[in-house]
């Protein structure tokens, strides 16, 4: 039952994770396939920091408007959501990076048994 409070009360924020998420994979995708080679260099970076920035100004944004309310809390959940993307993308390129060494060692003739 207190679990059930906790996320119907705070399910807004999980909202927020999941568009900011998706926000970041967007901006990660655009940094990345940058013509420009700093932009890719540092996509996740950039994605991080300018997904961070859109946060805080739409919850500055959100303070001025009538009816709406501008939370912190909102604003974690943003850079939360921003960042677990950009630690997908980590892990999953981790991941291949991983499997391309295991398979070149598989293929490697030191590997394999000598034949008699």
């Amino acid at each position: 039952m207190v679990l059930q409070e906790i996320i119907y009360t705070n399910l807004d924020k999980f909202e927020h994770i999941a568009l900011y998420a998706g926000f970041g994979l967007i901006l990660y995708l655009t940094f990345s396939n940058s013509k420009n080679l700093n932009m890719q260099k540092y996509a996740i970076i950039l994605a991080i920091l300018v997904g961070a920035l859109y946060g805080v100004t739409d919850e500055l944004h959100q303070y001025f408007v009538p009816n709406r309310s501008s939370s912190i809390m909102d604003l974690f959940a943003d850079v939360i959501g921003v960042a677990l993307a950009q630690l997908m993308i980590i892990l999953t390129r981790e991941r291949k990076h991983i499997e391309l060494v295991f398979k070149n060692i598989l293929s490697s003739n030191s590997i394999k048994p000598k034949s008699i």
